[in-house]
């Protein structure tokens, strides 16, 4: 290690080089203090921060509705139901100053934001599971658009 100051902040060794040290042991149950005091625990939050904004996203305007027309529902149908869930994330700007002004001090000014969007994303997604979109596209596309608007919030969250 010659020289270089090495950082232990529990999940093992740290140098500006990278990553040294005993894994991801104790990962579980640290507290997010001692997880940002390090450029790997910073890095690796804002990596899964971002993978569950993105995700949402991706499922949402990509992967339902090219199931939607590998099971016949057709292009006009699709482009609708696109343009409605996308709504959410056109009135960002909407959401950034209620985020800002309700929060819990104990919990921090964003962390309930995120974990209360990601929360009601789940349920929205278990309400949507027995839906057939190709009987019930508007009760289908109203679920997602609430889906949406927690995925906009988480995203607008994450971003503050």
């Amino acid at each position: 290690m010659g020289g270089e100051t090495v950082y232990n902040c529990g999940l093992g060794a740290t140098t500006g080089r990278g990553f040294i040290g005993r894994g991801l042991d104790g990962f579980i149950g640290m507290s997010s203090s001692v997880l940002l005091k390090s450029k790997v625990g910073r890095l690796m939050t804002f990596f899964f921060l971002y993978m569950s904004e993105g995700l949402p996203h991706g499922f949402a305007t990509v992967a339902v509705a090219a199931e939607m027309r590998s099971q016949g529902v057709g292009p006009a149908k699709v482009n609708w139901f696109v343009a409605i869930i996308l709504l959410p994330w056109a009135w960002k700007w909407a959401i950034g100053p209620v985020v800002d002004v309700f929060y819990v001090d104990r919990l921090g000014r964003r962390r309930v934001w995120i974990v209360a969007a990601q929360s009601m994303m789940v349920l929205t997604l278990l309400a949507a599971l027995p839906i057939d979109f190709n009987a019930q596209i508007v009760l289908f596309t109203a679920i997602l658009l609430i889906h949406n608007i927690f995925s906009a919030t988480q995203d607008v969250a994450i971003d503050a």
